[in-house]
């Protein structure tokens, strides 16, 4: 059981690395957007100030969009804080010192996603995972100590032998004077019957504690069976949002193309092109968050299941 749950602890600092880990890659893009979308403000900005001068825009359009830069500006200063704080804890987590640098990898791809299984491939291994593993050792072990207090009901059974010299020989009367050697074996056994009265409550408690642990096994394989359907089924809606997303992102990359430029025609106001601009932020955001989202749900549903891999 021991070894068990070193398992266990083990599986568990691993997902909790790789929530840390996605965490911060997560806030890394979305830093990336907010660095690309300063730059667009910054540009729409002088483009602002440039028809302001020339009286094709009034002032307010012009503190709109420095509202929108300054706003764009104190969430990119806000992320990377938050993004410090986290690898700080990550760095924490995995033991590594203060002094010492660590960067996280965001090149990989996040498309190539594996498959997702069917649900009974994932409950099958659930049954052997760490929890079931320690709930059938606890039942062993009940099992073993009934088979303990059975035992009381039988006599103990012992081996005896000795040997020696003696001196003189009481056998003979008067006793005889000269040395002699005796030896002996055989079995002895001894039965308390005061068992018999106590061993029956031993036997009602042992067997208590059997049903006892029989029904805690069954709850802690339906926790595991409704933990892994909701993750199951989690992981398989955010698969299905991929398509989704995808598409939302190129209909808010469209949309802020024409609004940009109904904008520069000074067709629409600017509160439409700040719309637009931030359809645009979270459609990539969520895009990326997604794909991060289904990485996390994967690895948890790995966990659940006992099968995440090995370092």
């Amino acid at each position: 059981i021991a070894k068990i749950k070193t398992e266990k602890a083990e599986n568990d600092i691993e997902l909790e690395v790789v929530a840390n880990y996605l965490a911060i890659y997560k806030m890394m893009e979305l830093q990336k957007i907010f660095e690309e979308n300063i730059k667009e403000e910054k540009s729409r900005l002088k483009e602002v100030q440039s028809l302001q001068k020339h009286g094709t825009v009034t002032k307010n359009e012009v503190i709109r969009a420095e509202l929108q830069l300054s706003d764009r500006e104190l969430n990119a200063l806000t992320n990377s804080k938050n993004i410090k704080i986290a690898l700080h804890d990550l760095k924490t987590l995995i033991q590594i010192p203060e002094n010492e640098e660590i960067a996280i990898d965001t090149t990989s791809s996040l498309d190539e996603m594996n498959g997702l299984d069917p649900y009974d491939f994932y409950m099958a291994k659930a049954l052997q995972n760490e929890e079931m593993r320690i709930a059938s050792q606890e039942l062993n072990i009940s099992k073993t100590e009934l088979k303990m207090v059975k035992g009381n009901y039988l006599p103990s059974v012992h081996f005896f032998g000795n040997y020696g010299f003696y001196y003189p020989n009481y056998k003979f009367f008067p006793p005889n004077p000269y040395l002699y050697t005796l030896g002996q074996v055989g079995i002895e056994a001894t039965f308390d019957l005061s068992s018999l009265y106590k061993n029956k409550t031993k036997m009602e408690q042992a067997n208590t504690k059997i049903k006892w642990q029989e029904m805690q096994n069954e709850i802690v394989k339906e926790e595991i069976q409704d933990k892994l359907y909701k993750e199951h089924t989690q992981y398989q809606e955010i698969l299905e949002k991929f398509v989704v997303v995808d598409k939302a992102l190129d209909l808010a990359d469209e949309n802020y193309r024409i609004v940009k430029l109904k904008y520069l025609n000074q067709l629409v106001l600017i509160t439409e092109m700040v719309d637009a601009d931030n359809a645009l932020l979270q459609a990539k955001y969520n895009k990326i968050s997604t794909r991060l989202d289904a990485v996390l749900k994967h690895y948890e549903l790995l966990h659940t299941a006992g099968m995440l891999p090995q370092s």
